[in-house]
């Protein structure tokens, strides 16, 4: 395997975020930054700041936070679960582009004969960017 993944097998866990279009990316992340004294006290922060994760699907975007305290999301938020699972894990170069990303790990999963399963997340904690993706 190439050393710039890594298959992790991954509990579930809840989101609490922002839902919209993949044209509006930014604008979600945003809006969730800019909003997020509304739900602090019940997400994962560390030294680097909240655990964030983006749910990449072809037709929704999904920005948010990974909860620590499960709460009914509140006014203007939306959660999501994420199944757990074994997930092919992606480090990317600073300078490589999202898509190119998803086409390496496409490779990578061929190469491993497991099929990828879902959405693509993208998660940054710990000061790291990384990409999930459940294997079959």
């Amino acid at each position: 395997m190439n050393k710039s993944f890594d298959i992790l097998s991954v509990h579930s866990f809840s989101l609490i975020g922002k839902e919209g279009t993949p044209k509006e990316v930014e604008h979600l992340w945003n809006e969730a930054e800019n909003h997020i004294k509304e739900v602090n006290g019940h997400i994962i922060i560390d030294s680097f700041g909240p655990s964030y994760w983006g749910v990449n699907g072809d037709k929704s975007f999904f920005a948010g936070f990974e909860m620590k305290n499960i709460i009914k999301a509140p006014e203007g938020w939306s959660r999501k679960e994420i199944g757990g699972g074994e997930y092919l894990v992606h480090y990317p170069s600073d300078d490589e582009e999202f898509l190119d990303s998803l086409k390496i790990m496409k490779k990578e999963a061929d190469s491993l004969n497991r099929p990828l399963i879902g959405d693509p997340l993208d998660h940054a904690a710990e000061g790291l960017m990384a990409i999930y993706w459940l294997l079959g």
